[in-house]
This record gives structure tokens, C-alpha cells and sequence, in this order.
């Protein structure tokens, strides 16, 4: 059978796209290569509402497993930087909130099929035929567009021709049981090259505080991540056991280019479109995908990749500018040691002037105290707006 579009990989960026592609009428299939979607799982789950339904959708309240209102970010495991601020955020569970997204693209019209590995494809005429393997054995599917969206480690992209090389954080997460916590609306971020070298470790409270979520991601240390998660979990929850393990890589050097060919597009993790500083992707995916099936159903008669460089384009204005924002801010601020940080920022009231979004006010006083930081500082004060992507 020939379809128009066949995405492969079920994630947000894959049902995403096939959601939109499905709405313009657009005859879609979505191959997933595990029995069911969202297993395994692979992030925390936090969203920022603003930003995710700025793509049109709203998370359905029984995917929240808490509502944050307030964060703490600490500089060492016993240094908080300042009082907790206000931030409202929400927690989904990702394997029930990435069923959900499947479910509208199914809704809309696509085809869903799972345990179905791609494993080959090639490209003949004006069509890509594609080699999957299911449980019943190898079959062969045709279509006109190929959507690459089996995140970083996925071979679709790598088989159609495409590569890249990423920047990776290896990231991990634990749950734990029977814990308690200080405030079960807080999130606690840790950045420390002590706690998390290259990164930032997590402390997220479900079930009002009861159960907890604990991970962290590195990037260029000299130990596996699970050295570091151990070591916070014995100092911050002594003699806890998790009861459920997630870890991944995440690609966090900004959105790759190119993100399309041929009658191809790469979304989400396959194309890095992650915010470099937090490694959230969930948002960057659904917007991507969103756009990534309009632009399929717009160009669906001449696929080629002259007509397609329109996705990346689109892509660059909706996530793709901030996150090379706050690539290079991140990597000004992993130049200063956390006490350099530390003293700027409580020495000098900025916390209060982000605090009240008195972003010009913060900028001024880094410019007048610490004119060797001016670019740093307005490397980050260009990102305010993005960094919640």
C-alpha cells in the first residue's frame, strides 16, 4: 500500500506531525517499533503550559501528576542560591501523556501500527520503500514522505542518507517511594559540577510529596551517570530505593541542519530540536511536528527538498533561534564556577530584579559591576523569553 506519509517513531514529535498531516487530509502512517506507546520511558515530564499550548493544544488535567508553583535552584547539594521563586509548571505521565498524543493523531485519520521496526530504506523513483520488521516478519510499505522521528539514537535518518553527529547528555532518573519532601509544590534544580558535571540534576514531588522523581543528566564526566544519581540520592533521600529507572541520551547542541532532504524531515530528538539548557524536548517536538505535517501537506505534491527547506525555516522561528540563544548563553555560564555566580548574583539584588522581571535593571547592574560578563549577560538576558521552550 502507498501512503502519502509514513512517520516513524510515536513520540510527541512523531504523533505531532502525523496529528497535522492527518487534519489536512493527508493519508499517514505512524510506526512505532515497541508494543505500546510511551514505554520506555525516557524524560521527567515537565511542561511549561504557556509554552506548550502556544502549538494549539492544552494537556488534559488526568496526564498532570503534580502542579509546580515554585522552584529552588541550588549551586551545591547544601546551597540553595536563593529563596524559592514562583514558576508554575506541571508534570505529565509521559507514558500515558505520549498515548494521548497518538490517540489524536489516530483520531484525526493516521494509521497507527505498533511493534513495527523499520530496519531498511531506500528510495526508488518518487517513492521511499521501507523494510519493517514485526512480529509476523519483515513486510514492505511505500510512501511519498519519510518523517524521521525516532529520536537521537533512531536509524531512520541514518538510513535515507542523512547524518549527524550530536551533542550528548547522559541522563538518568529515579523514583522513589516513601520519601518526604519540604514542599510538595517545589521543584528542586541543582547546578554543580559537583552534583552534575556538565549538567543539572532534578528533584520533582509526585503524589503531594510522597513519591519523588530524582535524575540528572552529564555531559563530558569523568564517571557514569549512575555514580552521580547515586550519590545524590544517598545524601538527599539516606536508605530510599528506587522503584522505577529511566535514562537516555539527549542531544543538546541546538537544532541540527539539515533537518530535511528529499522528500524527508527530521522532528524532534532526530533533529535536536531540544532546549539546550534543560534538555526539555516535549514542547520543541510538538511544535516542530505540528509544523512538520502542515508543511508535508503543503508540499505534498513536490516533495523535493528545495520545496521542504520552508520546514527548517518555520522550525528556526518557532524554537530553533532561541535554542542557539541559550546554547551559547549556557556555554558563557559554564565558564564561571558556581561561587563566581553565587557572588554576582546575591551580591548585587538580581534574583529580586528577575524575580519582578526587571530585566533591564539586572543587565544594567552586570554591565556597571562586571563589564567582563557584559556578553554574557546579554547573551542570557536575550533568552528570558525562551528559556521555558
Amino acid at each position: 500500500m502507498m501512503y502519502e506519509v509514513a512517520v516513524v517513531g510515536a513520540g510527541p514529535a512523531g504523533s505531532a506531525t502525523s496529528l497535522a498531516a492527518s487534519r489536512e487530509g493527508v493519508k499517514t502512517l505512524l510506526l512505532e517499533e515497541h508494543s505500546l506507546v510511551g514505554r520506555p520511558v525516557h524524560c521527567a515530564g515537565i511542561i511549561h503550559p504557556p509554552s506548550f499550548e502556544r502549538s494549539g493544544l492544552k494537556v488534559p488535567s488526568d496526564l498532570v501528576q503534580t502542579w509546580i508553583k515554585r522552584v529552588c535552584i541550588y549551586t551545591g547539594l547544601n546551597e540553595p542560591l536563593t529563596d524559592p521563586f514562583k514558576l508554575n509548571l506541571l508534570v505529565v505521565d509521559r507514558e500515558r501523556f505520549d498515548q494521548w498524543m497518538a490517540g489524536l493523531a489516530v483520531d484525526s485519520g493516521a494509521k497507527l501500527e505498533l511493534s513495527s521496526r523499520v530496519v531498511g530504506v531506500e528510495r526508488r523513483g518518487d517513492a521511499w520503500r521501507l523494510l519493517i520488521n514485526t512480529p509476523k516478519g519483515v513486510r514492505v510499505e511505500e510512501c511519498r514522505v519519510l518523517v524521521a522521528a525516532d529520536g537521537v539514537g533512531g536509524s531512520t535518518a541514518r538510513l535515507a542518507g542523512i547524518k549527524h553527529r550530536f551533542e550528548l547528555a547522559s541522563c538518568l532518573q529515579y523514583e522513589l517511594e516513601g520519601v518526604k519532601v519540604e514542599d510538595p509544590e517545589r521543584i528542586d534544580l541543582y547546578f554543580s559540577s559537583s552534583v552534575a558535571p556538565g549538567g543539572y540534576a532534578w528533584v520533582i514531588p509526585l503524589e503531594e510529596g510522597r513519591r519523588v522523581r530524582v535524575g540528572l543528566g552529564v555531559r563530558g564526566a569523568d564517571r557514569p551517570a549512575k555514580y552521580y544519581l547515586d550519590l545524590l540520592v544517598k545524601h538527599l533521600f539516606r536508605g530510599a530505593r528506587p522503584t522505577k529507572f529511566f535514562g537516555g541520551c539527549v542531544p543538546v547542541g541546538g537544532p541540527v541542519k539539515p533537518s530535511y532532504g528529499n522528500a524527508i524531515l527530521l522532528v524532534g530528538d532526530a533533529a535536536s530540536q531540544v532546549n539546550p539548557l534543560t534538555g526539555a524536548g516535549i514542547v520543541g517536538a510538538t511544535r516542530c511536528g505540528l509544523i512538520a505535517g502542515k508543511v508535508i501537506a503543503e508540499k505534498l505534491s513536490y516533495p523535493r527538498a528545495e520545496e521542504l527547506r520552508v520546514y527548517e525555516k518555520l522550525c528556526d522561528e518557532a524554537v530553533g533561534k532561541g535554542y542557539r540563544r541559550i546554547l551559547k548563553a549556557r556555554r558563557d555560564l559554564e565558564k564561571l564556577s558556581s561561587g563566581k555566580v553565587r557572588a554576582l548574583i546575591s551580591g548585587r539584588g538580581l534574583i529580586e530584579d528577575l524575580r519582578h522581571r526587571r530585566y533591564l535593571k539586572a543587565f544594567v547592574k552586570v554591565a556597571l559591576h562586571r563589564p567582563s560578563l557584559m556578553l554574557t549577560a546579554i547573551r542570557v538576558f536575550r533568552i528570558r523569553d525562551s528559556i521555558l521552550t
